[in-house]
């Protein structure tokens, strides 16, 4: 029986990996709840049922944080970092940790890390989820025949009803309002439009150009750019004034009791996403483009399915050093161990 640490899983999302984890991991996993509110952390165990129990963490607290991690087999870190304080401990006692932060800063920070893990056997796992994560696996799937790329070109298309919480619906909203870096030079995010095809969509549809974490990883391979939009497309629209005007800023710091008035998800309604990557190069020396096209009936709980599923492969897998999903498995083995009828894959034949 492994002991596995969630470090946020009282919010939004932890509460999904909580459910996922224990239905991909059943028999194998003791889930180790962390909160530093004890009546709200005892609850929520207690809701989960057996093999699952309470410890009080404070992630502003270097000693709270080493006492959660003892006797741990894995952590599993569902909250933003301002530093990469959790990864250090936990590297520290030899635990191995998994962090979904679409952050290329933290990167930055555990990057250093790198040798001392490797020298140990510890893995330490980042930007793991559905984008970041998933995403890279589909590029990285898009790929694999391609002798020279051209370009790589990945979608995400959005739902304006999608249940991603406030915390997630701000982090988009700055990701929109990050300059894109090319070396020296600052594009202006959500500038450039293209238009993509993405499944369950029978018109191509427009998305803009974002800077994003793993994009500026996976740039250090190949060519490759980040768009995303929304399928509704006056909300689309809005977004694009709203960067355009730089009131941005304004929605994202408002007040989250504000936002939870202004933003509301519809249950009964849909909030499907899609990722489509297109690539262009060389095969075989012949110049072809190739396609590849993800539906997923959500992306948020897409997000704690694939953590669920890199939490089962860290178990099992001897993983060593500071690493993405890129650099550990396949997209075919998440969706394998996954195994849901709502998320499916389609390959576009060579052009």
């Amino acid at each position: 029986m492994k002991n596995v640490l969630i470090i946020g899983a009282t919010g939004v999302l932890g509460k999904l990996v909580c459910n996922d984890i224990t239905n991909l991991i059943p028999e194998d996993v003791t889930l180790i709840i962390t909160d530093y509110n004890k009546e709200r952390g005892v609850n929520f165990a207690a809701s989960l049922g057996n093999h699952t129990k309470w410890r009080y963490l404070d992630v502003k607290e270097d000693k709270s944080i080493e006492q959660a991690l003892i006797g741990i087999d894995m952590a599993v870190v569902l909250i933003k970092q301002f530093e990469s304080k959790i990864q250090e401990i936990a590297l520290r006692m030899r635990i191995p940790s998994l962090d979904v932060t679409p952050s290329y800063s933290l990167y930055r920070r555990v990057i250093k890390y790198h040798d001392d893990a490797l020298k140990q056997g510890t893995g330490v796992l980042l930007l793991s989820g559905f984008l970041p994560g998933l995403s890279g696996l589909l590029i990285k799937k898009a790929i694999d025949d391609f002798d020279y790329i051209e370009s790589v070109d990945l979608g995400f298309l959005q739902n304006k009803n999608a249940d991603v919480g406030i915390a997630g619906i701000k982090d988009m909203l700055r990701l929109i309002d990050e300059p894109i870096i090319r070396g020296d030079q600052k594009i202006s995010s959500f500038s450039q439009s293209k238009k993509m095809y993405f499944l369950g969509h029978a018109k191509y549809k427009k998305v803009r150009n974002i800077e994003h974490s793993e994009r500026i990883l996976l740039s250090n391979m190949f060519p490759v750019n980040f768009w995303t939009g929304w399928s509704n497309r006056p909300f689309n629209y809005m977004i694009y004034l709203l960067k355009k005007t730089r009131l941005l800023p304004f929605i994202y710091n408002l007040n989250s009791g504000v936002m939870k008035r202004i933003v509301k998800h519809n249950p009964q309604k849909k909030e499907d996403a899609m990722l489509t990557v297109e690539v262009k190069g060389l095969i075989q020396g012949e110049y072809k483009k190739k396609g590849y096209y993800l539906q997923t009936f959500s992306d948020y709980r897409t997000t704690s399915l694939v953590i669920a599923a890199l939490v089962k492969i860290m178990l099992t897998k001897r993983v060593k050093g500071v690493a993405t999903p890129y650099d550990i498995t396949e997209i075919d083995e998440i969706l394998s161990i996954i195994n849901h009828d709502n998320i499916r894959l389609k390959t576009e034949a060579q052009q």
